[in-house]
């Protein structure tokens, strides 16, 4: 559909498969962000060794990474921005539509030997659903598992949005206790004075 339209060709009236376009690619940059304010750098503590050993790697020599995650980051890159949140959620979307639309060839798919034979019925299906044969039968097994994998990350990206929200109104909640207790602790001092 985006190919009939030229989408990319003409500037002065966008089109909806180039709106969509952006939010995909807005929907990526969105994941990767949510990834890395979950997974913050916090410190880097060398341990020194020798790096080889008989031409074998040291594990002493390697970076012991700490992480943690990043309100401020988070907030910063995701938390002010909903509709980059919005674009998160619909390219996870486009991904599971994906998932479902090559369920038969997850079905046929043989993991021991790579080979991807459909049946007549099915081909008929797909082709009725817009697959083409040509298509889903050229699918190797690393584009089905980078697909998979996309999933996962995307899916895992909306969990941690949902804990930052859930950590977000920790924050808040715990900020008003300790300006309510310090209130309360000078109410009772000027009480005691008086």
């Amino acid at each position: 559909m985006i190919y009939k339209e030229n989408c990319f060709q003409n500037e002065k009236s966008e089109c909806e498969e180039m709106n969509s376009f952006y939010k995909i690619i807005s929907g990526m940059q969105s994941n990767i962000a949510v990834l890395s304010s979950e997974y913050f750098y916090l410190k880097n503590d060398f341990l020194f060794g020798e790096i080889q050993i008989n031409n074998k790697f040291n594990n002493d020599y390697f970076k012991n990474l700490n992480y943690d995650y990043s309100v401020t980051f988070f907030k910063e890159k995701i938390g002010l921005y909903p509709e980059r949140i919005e674009n998160l959620y619909f390219t996870f979307a486009i991904l599971l539509r994906s998932m479902c639309r090559l369920k038969s060839l997850f079905k046929q798919c043989k993991c021991n030997s790579g080979s991807f034979k459909m049946k007549e019925k099915e081909k008929h299906k797909d082709k009725d659903e817009g697959v083409s044969d040509e298509h889903i039968g050229s699918l190797e097994r690393n584009e089905i598992t980078a697909l998979i994998n996309a999933l996962y990350y995307f899916a895992d990206s909306i969990l941690i949005i949902n804990k930052f929200e859930d950590r977000l109104k920790l924050k808040k909640t715990i900020f008003i206790f300790y300006v309510l207790s310090f209130s309360l602790f000078l109410f009772l001092v000027k009480k005691k004075i008086k």
